[in-house]
């Protein structure tokens, strides 16, 4: 998981696929590891949601997997992968 700061008292976590599909999932590692991390708000990039969204497309003999996916992507916020966010990435990878 990935985090910035805001200031000293907000840590936001963008989290990465395998973050997401296990809080997704509700397991109990990932959060207990949220909870001792001091976040006070997650969120993905639209990057991952695209990729949450395939995985459940592929499940489509299990509708609720989709079901799931709809349900966390109502609950999180998401942001645009655009070409800021392209060029900011390369800089600091």
């Amino acid at each position: 998981m990935g985090c910035r700061h805001r200031d000293a008292s907000v840590a936001e976590f963008l989290l990465d696929t395998e973050a997401a599909s296990r809080l997704m999932r509700a397991e109990g590692f990932a959060i207990t590891n949220l909870r001792r991390s001091g976040a006070k708000a997650v969120s993905i990039s639209s990057v991952t949601m695209v990729e949450l969204v395939y995985g459940a497309r592929l499940r489509e003999d299990n509708p609720s997997v989709m079901s799931a996916v709809r349900a966390f992507l109502a609950r999180i916020l998401i942001h645009p992968w655009d070409e800021a966010a392209a060029e900011a990435h390369a800089r600091i990878r």
